[in-house]
């Protein structure tokens, strides 16, 4: 896992360090989001709400890194990169709405959140030949030419954390049980829990699923106590990863939990109760984002950036993740001005 943090955090270094375009390149066809002067780049995300603990430092993580393209590096061939920002509430009807307002205004969209929104667009983004980075993980969208998707998907997070902890943890040893979300985010981390415990020969005994509407999680965690699972994988998000954790803890049910990069973000920090459990249960996260301290170029840069641009930001994986969107939709965007062609054909081909 060392090697793939430090790769995926030289990527940042490699795509951040582009060199500026000369002006002459101003002369590209151009399309929707672009002026003489400007491109406008769309963020469209989670900004309200529980999951804004994710989508705020993802959407603060582009806003920084584009703010030194524009500081730094003079923009894009001159032009000033312009970040066009609205708050989906995490709503698919939501989405689909501003999204209709949004792509004419945009040349392509730095970040779109969410796995059940993008799902909700997918047909959209490809009537509307537009270009995205998506945060997700979602294993369907890895072969969609409109999609840009930069991290290891869900499958691969989960089945990865399972393979580490029968191989480190004595993990054939354990009971194992999973809790999902129902719906196409859930199903993913279903599909790398099955594959992953029929691989390693696992003592499976409780699947439970809730509703992302849902807010009391009783059954669940009665269900979890009562099968004896000692060990719990979260296929979810971090709204209700406390919930889950205290609930079965408070019942006497000691485990070792493994969640996703979803599970966890730093605002659990602040939970402590939840804090306390961990302290003392293991409660490990299969994620696919450099730590916040890893020594690397990228990483000194992802670092700076954060405390140059918003050092209110508390330190957060997810801000790396919109850093690493910025620097994807720059190198995009360099090679399609320096292809002579800003339109929608042009990013997409670039």
């Amino acid at each position: 896992m060392k090697n793939r943090r430090a790769m995926l955090a030289g990527l940042v270094g490699a795509l951040a360090l582009s060199t500026v375009l000369p002006a002459a390149a101003q002369d590209s066809k151009s399309g929707p989001g672009v002026t003489d002067t400007s491109i406008t780049v769309g963020v469209l995300s989670v900004l309200t709400g529980p999951v804004a603990l994710q989508g705020v430092p993802i959407a603060n993580g582009v806003d920084a890194y584009f703010k030194h393209v524009n500081e730094d590096m003079h923009g894009i061939a001159g032009r000033q990169i312009v970040i066009l920002k609205q708050d989906h509430q995490y709503n698919a009807q939501n989405a689909i709405q501003i999204f209709a307002q949004m792509t004419p205004r945009v040349a392509m969209y730095a970040d779109l959140f969410g796995t059940p929104i993008i799902a909700a667009l997918q047909r959209r983004l490809a009537e509307s030949g537009v270009l995205a980075v998506p945060s997700t993980f979602g294993s369907q969208f890895y072969s969609d030419p409109q999609l840009i998707a930069p991290f290891a998907p869900y499958t691969i997070q989960i089945s990865a954390g399972i393979d580490y902890l029968v191989k480190e943890k004595n993990g054939k040893a354990l009971k194992w049980a999973i809790v999902s979300r129902h719906d196409v985010l859930g199903a993913d981390g279903v599909a790398g829990f099955e594959y992953a415990t029929k691989h390693h020969g696992l003592n499976v005994v409780s699947r439970q699923t809730y509703e992302p509407t849902d807010t009391d999680f009783t059954a669940q965690i009665q269900a979890l106590k009562d099968s004896g699972a000692n060990a719990i994988v979260l296929a979810n998000t971090s709204a209700v990863t406390a919930q889950l954790v205290v609930g079965l803890t408070r019942l006497g049910t000691h485990s070792i939990w493994l969640g996703w990069q979803p599970s966890f973000d730093p605002g659990l920090a602040k939970n402590e109760e939840f804090m306390s459990i961990v302290a003392k249960d293991k409660y490990y996260i299969a994620s696919c984002l450099p730590a916040w301290s890893t020594k690397s170029p990228g990483m000194d840069e992802v670092r700076k950036a954060r405390e140059k641009y918003y050092p209110s930001q508390a330190p957060d994986p997810y801000f790396t993740f919109g850093y690493v969107h910025g620097a994807i939709t720059h190198a995009v965007l360099q090679a399609a001005v320096k292809r002579g062609d800003l339109s929608r054909a042009g990013i997409n081909a670039a």
